[in-house]
């Protein structure tokens, strides 16, 4: 089900959740238990004809089905004029689905797709029995899985922002409007889309708050570069071998979660793979290679 949130989400609040969608998706994508993502971004929804919105709907999500790689026998869609969510799925064990998508999407194809592509990875998901236990975690998972699969860009687009400027005595009013379909925040979609690695997302957003909230997302993600000697400048690895003594010294233990970079313990560095955000463990004082247990993904290591 996906909705149009009256509080838009801003900065990171689900990156807990995220990180652990994840750890689900991206090590049986290495494994070849998943079908692997396309390589580009999807552009479907060119193909979508507003002049007859119901088949042009119900071959788009044949085709979203055919980016995950999802066996069904059919996929029938409807346009409510009274639903209260964008879009939902009745899901079951049938070969045939139902999804139903608000009537004012009719004329917005861009919207459209990125609802299907939402509604069609809870499929996806059904299909392959993998959930989290709360609803509002299980959305989450879904749009990250729709993401990986390549419709990011459709759902970071949702998100637009118009200001309304009304004369008042002595100057002006500005109301200030923000929508977006989805449960992430801007910032988290802009984060994921970089994380992906996708070529040429910015070019297909249109909404300028959207690709403001790529560019912020690309500042999250090289915060999230992997070894803690990454990229580091003097300040940092001053600070890291600082707190490797620190920590040494007094065989101290640290646990790896929010916003830390890195966690030391027993001789030990922890730090999240840049790829699925797996925890991976090497002992310090160290340069060499390393393999991500989740996902496969080497890195050269400086400890």
């Amino acid at each position: 089900m996906l909705s149009n949130l009256q509080q838009l989400p801003r900065g990171y609040p689900h990156q807990r959740l995220i990180r652990q969608a994840l750890r689900r998706l991206v090590p049986r994508l290495s494994r070849g238990e998943l079908p692997a993502p396309p390589a580009a971004v999807w552009k479907g929804w060119r193909d979508y004809q507003v002049s007859d919105p119901v088949l042009s709907a119900q071959k788009l999500a044949r085709s979203i089905a055919d980016v995950y790689q999802l066996r069904v026998r059919t996929i029938v869609v409807s346009f409510q004029s009274d639903l209260p969510v964008a879009g939902r799925v009745e899901l079951g064990p049938s070969a045939d689905f139902f999804v139903e998508l608000r009537s004012e999407l009719k004329s917005q194809p861009r919207k459209i797709a990125a609802v299907l592509a939402h509604e069609v990875a809870h499929i996806f998901l059904h299909r392959r029995r993998l959930e989290f236990s709360e609803e509002l975690d299980n959305e989450v998972l879904t749009d990250t899985t729709a993401l990986v699969y390549g419709f990011g860009a459709l759902l970071l687009d949702t998100y637009e922002v118009t200001e309304t400027r009304t004369p008042v005595a002595g100057g002006q009013r500005v109301t200030r409007r923000e929508e977006k379909l989805g449960y992430l925040s801007p910032e988290e979609y802009g984060w994921l889309l970089h994380k992906r690695g996708l070529q040429g997302v910015v070019e297909d957003l249109r909404s300028p708050a959207a690709t403001r909230a790529y560019f912020d997302g690309r500042r999250r993600q090289e915060q999230d570069l992997g070894p803690p000697l990454q990229g580091a400048g003097f300040w940092r690895r001053l600070l890291y071998g600082w707190v490797r003594w620190w920590i040494g010294l007094r065989e101290g233990h640290q646990e790896l979660h929010g916003d830390r970079d890195f966690a030391l313990s027993g001789g030990k560095v922890a730090f999240r793979c840049p790829h699925c955000t797996q925890s991976i463990r090497l002992p310090t004082h160290r340069k060499l290679k390393a393999s991500c247990p989740g996902c496969g993904e080497r890195f050269v290591c400086e400890t």
